[in-house]
């Protein structure tokens, strides 16, 4: 299982101290790995870097974006990421609410069992004594109310503080766009590693995720020393820009390429957009939708509800 995964300005963590910014990443400079080149892209590390990184990988698939209620969030005004979190957040907590996927309910009965093993509430924030002393429906609508505060940046008191993601709200996004033939991957970087271990590493670390991946295409974000999220943007030989929905197979191939194939002079870029099944509502995965390829849709948002902060221990 791993630590806590995303930085935040406000409370310190056991193991690895807290900062304000996340450290610096060349988010413009390309760097190599075998063949392909690639981009680390940073986000801000408030306790959203999680879904701030989904928001910014998802860019180039529309699709996506609808299943997770984001279209049209992607602006020229930096103020819409943050409605975009808003949006995602309500999303999940909806899905952990209504129990909308089996594996919800196996993972959270597990690890509430789990409750008392050290460092368990790192890894997983809302696995408190509150939390798991609940019983039925009020526990996954106390697990809901968590995920859903975004929290409050200008908020000198600390009352008010976004809970940093753990495996279970990755999976339950992972459960939402699959749908759409989209998979999102997670690397991780140690510090301490030397760039010729990390370019190993991360090799080694995204041809196991490709082997055992299905959907036509992935995205990349990278864990960095299990504490902060950043999102990852690819090019291949045959590409003139860098991408961040990649085609699967030839991601793969591109990867695992000696130098001198020429099989590997192709682009990386995702497959061909194809009819998918879009929800009707968050909690019904029903309605079919037929969509074309990626978009900067600009539909008017909707406001996001009012709602009260659920008071809780505090969590990077």
């Amino acid at each position: 299982m791993a630590k806590r995964v995303t930085r935040s300005s406000k409370a310190p963590i056991t193991s690895v101290p807290s900062t304000s910014a996340p450290k610096p990443t060349p988010a413009t400079r390309a760097k190599t790995l075998g063949l392909l080149k690639y981009k680390v892209h940073d986000v801000e590390g408030d306790g959203n870097c999680f879904y701030r990184a989904v928001y910014h990988v998802l860019k180039e698939s529309r699709v996506a974006q609808v299943q997770l209620g984001i279209e049209g969030t992607y602006g020229t005004y930096g103020t819409l990421e943050l409605e975009a979190v808003k949006l995602i957040r309500q999303r999940v907590a909806q899905s952990i609410k209504g129990k909308v996927f089996p594996e919800i309910t196996s993972t959270i009965k597990t690890l509430c069992k789990l409750a008392d093993v050290p460092d368990m509430v790192d890894m997983y924030p809302f696995v408190t004594k509150e939390v798991c002393a609940a019983k039925g429906a009020a526990r996954y609508a106390k697990i809901a109310a968590l995920v859903e505060d975004v929290g409050d940046a200008s908020d000198t008191t600390n009352t008010s503080e976004a809970m940093y993601a753990s495996s279970l709200e990755m999976d339950v996004i992972q459960n939402i766009i699959k749908v759409n033939g989209l998979t999102i991957l997670a690397v991780s970087a140690v510090d301490g590693e030397t760039a010729r271990s990390r370019t190993t590493k991360w090799k080694n670390d995204l041809g196991a995720l490709l082997r055992t991946a299905t959907t036509p295409n992935v995205v990349v974000l990278l864990n960095d020393d299990n504490i902060h999220y950043q999102y990852l943007a690819f090019k291949g030989p045959g590409d003139d820009d860098f991408h961040t929905v990649l085609d699967r197979q030839r991601f793969r191939d591109v990867l695992l390429a000696d130098s001198a194939s020429s099989a590997a002079l192709i682009s990386v870029a995702q497959s061909p957009p194809v009819t998918i099944t879009i929800s009707s509502s968050p909690s019904s995965p029903s309605a079919s939708v037929g969509t074309s390829g990626p978009s900067s849709a600009t539909s008017k948002r909707p406001s996001s509800p009012k709602r009260a902060s659920p008071k809780r221990t505090k969590s990077n």
